[in-house]
């Protein structure tokens, strides 16, 4: 179980790395006094993310606030709204390899300045983390690319338990257990350890594993997931590239595939899975035309009766929502669930109340008005469906 950090631990934690000689490949200071580019802020995630699974340490730390020539603690205005800075995650998250994101996002106040600490999780085990495709890593404290000797040794490593965690805490237990869709393909070329990906104009690409085509013309995106489902195999280490439009499996992912091969219950757990999957996307997409039916001033109330029935039925796929969804669905789930009425109303507070006049419309300055704000329901009826969508997304 993970333990969150006290306000002690975070400040011992904060004068040991102040202490540090030096930048190290897991150690990066920034000043950051108002803003800092968030590519950048990505870049650094992967190098650090990366340089933590190849040293062995627990987590890398991004500190913003602290100047490192001379080392002093500068204070640090970076997204000072709390709500901004927990938002980060899922930006992040986005955009890094199986959306991960970060550990915490630490707020130290000394009397020198805010300082936020980034804590970063080491790359998975076998996977180096990539930020919008590349790979980035350290020399000394240089941001560069990884190189590709360090690249084979992280894809070497086995023993790293760093899978992104549930709400409470706790290590998602098989976060490293594949999707169906990735076990029919391992499944299908478990003989042979042959995959291919073709593609004609008219069907578009699909993958070919064996002897079997993994190709649906009434359903493109069954195709598309088994699509996805290859690419997270070659990720993984499972397969990698032979020739021309080969691909083979690995000494791994022949292992894996007899695995799956000789699992009595398999075909009865895919089904079961899909089936799951199939009822949340009706049930969800049912709530998303009843709120977008729903008249203005009943739109609040519609979201309050829906919340029941959303935490039910993500309870029941979230333990089949896996590496780069669970990021994304963890976050539309509990943005949603987390809505309140000024968020649905979405009523514009800088707005200033028309000057009062009486009767005859004549202009009273002596008279108070009892005014609010009128309310932008479409703006909040937007957002709901918005997040909805992403939750439809995350379980195709």
């Amino acid at each position: 179980m993970m333990v969150s950090m006290t306000p002690a631990d975070l400040q011992a934690t904060l004068d040991q790395l102040l202490k540090l000689p030096a930048e190290t490949e897991c150690v990066e200071f920034k000043e950051a006094k108002n803003n800092y580019d968030s590519d950048t802020l990505g870049q650094y995630f992967s190098a650090l993310s990366n340089e933590a699974n190849l040293k062995g340490k627990a987590a890398g730390w991004l500190v913003f606030g602290v100047q490192d020539r001379p080392r002093k603690v500068v204070g640090s205005q970076y997204r000072p709204c709390r709500a901004n800075l927990d938002s980060l995650k899922l930006e992040v998250a986005q955009h890094t390899t199986g959306g991960i994101t970060f550990q915490e996002i630490h707020e130290v106040q000394t009397q020198e300045g805010r300082v936020v600490m980034f804590e970063i999780p080491p790359a998975p085990r076998g996977i180096p983390v990539a930020w919008k495709g590349h790979f980035y890593g350290r020399d000394g404290d240089a941001l560069g690319a990884l190189n590709i000797h360090e690249i084979e040794m992280i894809r070497g490593r086995v023993g790293c338990q760093d899978w992104p965690r549930t709400d409470n805490g706790e290590i998602r237990r098989g976060i490293d257990r594949l999707s169906a869709a990735e076990e029919e393909i391992l499944f299908e070329c478990a003989k042979d350890g042959e995959l291919r990906i073709l593609g004609t104009d008219a069907h578009g690409k699909w993958v070919r594993a064996s002897k079997k085509d993994f190709v649906d013309l009434e359903e493109p995106a069954l195709q598309a997931r088994f699509s996805e489902a290859f690419e997270s195999l070659l990720s993984r280490g499972y397969a990698s590239h032979e020739a021309g439009l080969l691909y083979r499996l690995t000494g791994s992912g022949f292992d894996r595939a007899r695995q799956i091969a000789e699992e009595p219950d398999r075909r009865k757990r895919h089904r079961d899975c899909e089936n799951r999957r199939i009822d949340f996307r009706a049930a969800i997409s049912a709530m998303r035309e009843t709120i977008l039916a729903s008249d203005n001033p009943n739109l609040v109330g519609a979201h309050q009766q829906s919340l029941p029935r959303v935490r039910e039925e993500c309870a029941k796929v979230e333990g089949d929502i896996w590496c780069s969804s669970h990021a994304a669905f963890t976050a539309a789930k509990k943005e949603y669930c987390n809505l309140t009425r000024d968020d649905i109303e979405c009523r514009d507070r800088s707005q200033k109340p028309p000057p009062p006049r009486d009767a005859f419309g004549n202009y009273c300055p002596g008279r108070t008005l009892a005014w609010e704000p009128p309310a932008r329901y479409e703006l909040g009826r937007e957002r709901m469906r918005s997040l909805l969508d992403r939750l439809l997304d995350c379980a195709k």
